[in-house]
């Protein structure tokens, strides 16, 4: 599936760490983006356009350290110490997640 966002205004990261927005066209070929800037002429068939209005997009901020394992099980033996917690409650879970 290929799907432009156009009519957007786009978070870009910057030198220094910083950040610019501009306005423009983000383009999605299958999973991947394949473009983004200024609206301009196009050989790729959309799926789908969607016109932002104005609205920001920005890429996924991804935490990875979140512990997401762990997220199911939380508040399941909490009044246990920490490290039996971990080993008798915790760990034996995950090592039974796929």
């Amino acid at each position: 599936m290929n799907t432009r966002f156009y009519n957007a205004r786009i978070l870009q990261l910057a030198e220094g760490h910083n950040f610019n927005i501009s306005e423009g066209e983000v383009w999605v070929k299958e999973n991947k983006i394949a473009y983004v800037g200024d609206k301009k002429e196009s050989d790729m068939t959309f799926d789908r356009e969607i016109d932002c209005n104005k609205n920001l997009l920005m890429p996924g901020f991804k935490n990875a350290h979140t512990h997401t394992a762990m997220t199911f099980l939380r508040s399941y033996a909490d009044d246990l110490p920490l490290d039996k917690w971990l080993f008798e409650a915790i760990f034996p879970r995950e090592d039974q997640l796929t």
